[in-house]
């Protein structure tokens, strides 16, 4: 999903919301607290709104006319500019609409609220020829549930001959703006207009035609069929005024995207072949399609080629791998964010409530580690893995030097120098329970260990794969170490020795691309390129049951819940799937929501959160006891998300991705 271009012109936003009032007619509002705060985050974040903003929160009606009158007669022509307003709405006798401010007084609305002609009068004066204005705000009503005073017809009031102006509502005149009636205890929500507004500019799900760029009508639309969705008895309005072609509210910050081509038959059959001259032909087929202007065709040949890559012979992997170096068919960089963003440091900021009702649930990136950038060509990083005290982080990098590097994850500064010793990709990499190993593998085959604290390599390199290992677990008492292979294998080792334990176990009729022990030890769990999770016993290296079917595609990823009770696989058919390890039998529906393949899940240290990572560029959060997603994908990374790893208190989550970078997440 490549990322939108720049958006278009000076972006201006106005923020106004009234929440506590000195006059007892008025009841105090929850949500336009919370709302100002979430509408200022995302208006002003660069890779959504990109809008310098000006909030104005709980100030009197002059000061309130103070920054209007200011904020618009500054602005320029092709300024793009928007108005939000939340709180009260009110009538007057005559029927003339104010917006209450924290000293209005009821019954003296002409001198100490905002009238709704004064501030078209000042919308009307102001040169911006593109000018959007959301009001949240109820017109008839009981204050115990809802914002607002009398009935207004605003079709009627805000009418105005300005060029470019558009008018978004929460309610039809005489509907309430829903704010809900809260819980004891329970963190204020916002309202469910702006809720709505908010979610569709922050995740992208406005953007209605993939084109990268959410419309103000694309915003209208989604945030109306979210409330009619949530069953508010309210129906959002618009109206357009003198508008000429689209006005780009924002971004979307997942990028544009792009639907894959589907290879012709011919190309697929050519892959598919047993001979390896051939696919190596196809190989080449598809590295001029890494060239075409069809983003689809691009996008079909880096999915193949790394297809290929990942568990082809090696001549066939090496060649589709070279393709992928060179070819350099990535994504635009990360737009940078507006010279002018700011925040006026009075105004509200975002709201850390949520932050704290939800613990130790990711919500936002904390720091950004970078580290693993090549001088010639991206790489990568393929694999992270906090070390049992959460001190370390460690991570691995492809496509280029086959190094494996130590992190502060509290800091994001790098520890000591980069373990050397594979001379190619590294592609996983696993603590030992004690902390005292540290296990590597990668495309030259090998398996390494490691002394953390000092960096160095312990013993000889394992070898016996014939062709890349893949994927690398200790068993929970540190006695075992597998690992998977393109081989088609797994393989046991005795990490104290280095010494292989038992016959490979066989079983996969492709690359072994993820292992992973049962907490007990008990049962040793792999994903394959052939679309099956097999369970295994450790301790004699014969199959437990029946092979996992239900994946329509290779099987990158599998992990065990803390007790045990749930395996859960992610694989290239886009879906993270939920097992019963006792049984074998899957459990409830796939969990879906990435558009694009899953390589890699893990589930936090007490069982609550899963975390998949996806090639769409987000990671995303689960409830494993119902299989529905916890909040909004995790986004930022610029390319694959590859990784993802929780600390050992479940404090903090890791990501690593294409782009190059690692993520750590945490909930404040």
């Amino acid at each position: 999903m490549p990322a939108a271009p720049e958006l278009p012109g000076p972006r201006m936003a106005l923020v106004v919301a009234s929440t506590g009032y000195t006059d007892p007619a008025f009841t105090q509002l929850r949500s336009p607290a919370r709302d100002a705060a979430d509408m200022v985050d995302v208006l002003a974040d660069p890779d959504v709104g990109g809008f310098t903003v000006t909030p104005v929160l709980d100030k009197p009606e002059h000061e309130i006319r103070r920054a209007v009158d200011a904020f618009l007669a500054a602005r320029a022509v092709d300024d793009l500019v928007v108005v939000y307003l939340s709180g009260h709405g009110v009538l007057d006798a005559r029927g003339r609409l104010y917006f209450a401010a924290s000293d209005t007084v009821r019954e003296r609305l002409s001198s100490t609220a905002v009238e709704s002609a004064w501030l078209l009068d000042r919308l009307e004066e102001c040169r911006a020829r593109r000018q959007v204005l959301i009001l949240d705000c109820c017109f008839s009503g009981a204050f115990a549930q809802t914002k607002g005073g009398a009935d207004v017809d605003l079709e009627r009031r805000l009418v105005g001959a300005g060029r470019g102006r558009a008018v978004l509502t929460a309610s039809r005149a005489g509907e309430y703006s829903y704010e809900g009636t809260p819980l004891p205890g329970a963190v204020v929500n916002g309202s469910v207009f702006t809720a709505a507004l908010v979610d569709g500019l922050r995740s992208g799900a406005a953007d209605r035609d993939g084109d990268g760029y959410i419309s103000v009508e694309d915003a209208y639309v989604y945030a109306a069929d979210q409330v009619r969705a949530a069953g508010g008895a309210q129906s959002p309005q618009r109206w357009l005024y003198g508008a000429e072609g689209e006005i780009v509210l924002a971004r979307n910050p997942r990028g544009a995207v792009v639907t894959a081509a589907v290879l012709p038959e011919a190309l697929q059959l050519s892959l598919d072949s047993p001979y390896p001259d051939i696919r190596r032909a196809a190989v080449t087929t598809l590295g001029t399609w890494l060239t075409a202007t069809d983003p689809g065709q691009v996008l079909a040949a880096q999915q193949a080629l790394h297809l290929v890559a990942a568990h082809d012979s090696p001549t066939v992997a090496t060649a589709a791998r070279d393709l992928l170096r060179t070819a350099e068919p990535t994504p635009p960089p990360t737009p940078a964010p507006p010279a002018d963003r700011r925040i006026d440091s009075t105004g509200p900021g975002p709201s850390t409530e949520d932050d704290a009702a939800r613990g130790a649930v990711p919500q936002r990136c904390l720091r950004t580690i970078e580290g693993h950038s090549g001088e010639m060509f991206a790489e990568p990083v393929y694999t992270v893995a906090f070390s049992p005290d959460g001190r370390l982080l460690a991570s691995a990098n492809g496509d280029g030097d086959g190094t494996v590097r130590l992190w502060n994850p509290s800091t994001g500064q790098p520890i000591g120098q980069p373990l050397t010793g594979h001379t190619n990709s590294v592609f996983s990499v696993a603590f030992s329970p004690d902390g005292h190993l540290l296990a590597s593998v990668g495309e030259d085959a090998t398996v390494r260990l490691w002394n953390p604290s000092t960096g160095q390599p312990i013993g000889e390199p394992l070898t016996g794969h014939t062709d890349w290992v893949l994927s690398v677990a200790f068993s929970p008492d540190g006695h075992l170490l597998a690992s998977g292979g393109g081989d088609g294998t797994v393989r046991l080792w005795d990490p104290s020795t280095g010494q292989p334990i038992g016959r490979p176990l066989t079983g996969h009729t492709n690359a072994v691309l993820s292992v992973a022990f049962s907490p007990d030890g008990h049962v040793l769990a792999s994903g394959g390129g052939d679309r099956t999770v097999r369970l295994w016993d450790p301790s004699t290296g014969q199959p437990i049951g029946r092979p996992l079917t239900g994946h329509t595609g290779l099987v990158h990823s599998v992990a065990f819940s803390p007790d045990g009770d749930l395996l859960a696989s992610g694989g290239y058919d886009n879906t993270v799937r939920l097992w019963n390890p006792s049984t074998g039998q899957p459990i409830g529906e796939p969990l879906t929501g990435h558009t694009n393949w899953v390589p890699s899940v893990a589930f936090s240290p007490d069982g609550h959160l899963l975390a998949s990572a996806g090639v769409d560029g987000t990671v995303r959060l689960w409830n494993p006891s119902t299989g529905q997603p916890i909040g909004q994908p995790l986004t930022g990374h610029t390319n694959w998300v590859l990784s993802v790893a929780f600390s050992p208190d479940g404090d903090l989550l890791a990501s690593a991705s294409q782009d190059e970078t690692i993520r750590i997440w945490g909930a404040a």
